[in-house]
């Protein structure tokens, strides 16, 4: 009866966390719609959106990671799949802010197109 009360509470901040995580993609909608004028920046824009989602989620995943890690009780393959589920949240946060920079070096390498 109490670990479906624990996993209530915490599906419940899960949602609660998720809803305050989307208030700043509604401002977002307030800005002045003002597009690209070149591929290069059609391609920033691109990259940015992706790693404003990209890196909440990884976020997310490393919290979920703990919270999996912190309630295994000491068994063997639940505490395997937290440290599964932190090792590839890295990975993807990693490669997600790799992108990004090899992104900016090429630009800079093409003259700031």
């Amino acid at each position: 009866m109490q670990k479906s009360k624990l996993q209530c509470k915490i599906k419940n901040y899960l949602y609660a966390f998720l809803i305050l995580l989307g208030f700043p993609f509604i401002s977002f909608a307030q800005l002045p719609a003002a597009g690209p004028t070149s591929w290069g920046g059609l391609a920033a824009s691109i990259i940015n959106f992706l790693l404003s989602l990209v890196i909440p989620v990884a976020v997310i995943m490393i919290i979920w990671s703990g919270i999996l890690f912190m309630t295994a009780g000491g068994i063997e393959d639940r505490v395997t799949q937290a440290k599964k589920y932190f090792t590839w949240a890295i990975v993807g946060l990693a490669i997600a802010l790799i992108g990004k920079g090899f992104i900016s070096l090429v630009r800079d390498i093409l003259g700031g197109v």
